[in-house]
């Protein structure tokens, strides 16, 4: 007996919030001169599923989130929502 798997959709908003994600972890990564398996270790994760979320094929976890905030030292709103602190 074969188990079916249904996939949920995407959403707009999780899309756009994966997309932040990777935004600013490529912009921290960057701005601090490391290169991908740098910034992975620092974040406590591999450097394949950091390529994941770099491409938006990975779903990561609240607990990843917020592993990757307090590593890059910004705010949770600033990850989700690229926003940086004073920008409008």
């Amino acid at each position: 007996m074969t188990k079916l798997i249904r996939q949920k959709p995407d959403t707009d908003l999780g899309l756009l919030i994966v997309r932040n994600i990777a935004a600013t972890m490529e912009r921290e990564q960057e701005r601090r001169g490391l290169n991908k398996k740098q910034i992975a270790a620092m974040c406590h994760m591999t450097s394949p599923y950091y390529l994941r979320i770099l491409d938006g094929s990975a779903n990561p976890t609240t607990q990843v989130i917020a592993r990757i905030a307090n590593a890059l030292n910004v705010s949770l709103e600033e990850l989700l929502l690229a926003k940086r602190k004073g920008a409008p």
